[in-house]
């Protein structure tokens, strides 16, 4: 996070060798956006600070003081969201702005919210390639919200056996479609709640489709056999912004689910921990 954070401080001189319509921008608000990009580098330079002092200690930190840490880190990832939001709210004519919305995707939950940062930028900006990448996002994110069908899509499982989701989710009452990968840390420790709920629920009617966003295939097998992933589990192998699956579903992250019902239909999204399990208790009672 941090080193795509440290780029954003040359983005604009980048960009504006790119496009026409954005080098007339850049020329235009030169001023404006040069102050803009002091400003938004030292709201990250005061998170870089922050975050390298709890980096340093967690590296020879005791065992039982690490997750600590590791809530510390959270919590100031998101006290750097919001002040990237209201860096938007304060710049919207900034390019520096739509950089930032850029950068910041993951951690729109709701299209309704990401589509209302949008809104607030300049219209000048809507003919960047950037705002029109954006835009086609947050489409992509309305398609996928609770209430929607689940697109459907076909993947090859472990075997070789062509998989498609239609047909798993009309097998059970309710499947958990959750897209994790080997390298992904918050992932494979979703893995042992995923692992709970499914003991727990399965009998009842529960199923669970993993989606691997993995390239090797020996680092999925290995990462399914070390958590003891026994459900359905599903790969393509090709890179993430060649997955169509990916792009269907408008990730924005790797770890992200969605809670189906026996008709597709979307219920409910990113269910971690104890609320995943209370979800399905509710559910099944």
């Amino acid at each position: 996070m941090k080193q795509i954070l440290s780029l954003l401080l040359f983005a604009l001189l980048i960009y504006s060798c790119q496009s026409g319509n954005k080098r007339a921008y850049m020329l235009e608000y030169g001023n404006e956006t040069i102050a803009d990009t002091t400003a938004y580098a030292m709201l990250v330079n005061g998170f870089e600070e922050q975050f390298a002092t709890i980096e340093a200690e967690y590296d020879s930190a005791r065992h039982e003081r690490k997750p600590e840490l590791e809530a510390e880190f959270e919590e100031l990832e998101h006290a750097m969201v919001k002040a990237q939001r209201q860096f938007v709210r304060d710049y919207p004519s900034s390019y520096q702005s739509l950089l930032v919305l850029q950068e910041i995707d993951w951690s729109f939950e709701l299209a309704s919210e990401y589509r209302s940062y949008l809104d607030l930028l300049d219209p000048a900006l809507h003919d960047s390639t950037q705002y029109r990448e954006l835009d086609h996002l947050v489409t992509r994110m309305e398609g996928v919200e609770v209430g929607k069908p689940a697109p459907n899509f076909s993947m090859m499982d472990v075997s070789g056996k062509t998989v498609e989701l239609s047909e798993v989710y009309r097998s059970s009452k309710y499947l958990l479609l959750d897209f994790w990968a080997s390298n992904c840390g918050p992932c494979r420790k979703e893995n042992v709640n995923i692992r709970k709920a499914y003991d727990r629920f399965h009998e009842l009617g529960f199923d669970v489709l993993g989606v691997s966003t993995d390239t090797r295939r020996e680092h999925w097998i290995n990462a399914i056999q070390m958590d003891k992933l026994i459900w359905t589990n599903v790969c393509s192998m090709e890179a993430w912004n060649e997955n169509e699956v990916v792009r269907m579903y408008a990730l924005r992250q790797t770890s992200q689910n969605f809670l189906l019902d026996a008709s597709g239909e979307i219920i409910a999204k990113e269910l971690r921990g104890e609320e995943l399990i209370t979800t399905l208790e509710k559910l099944f009672h």
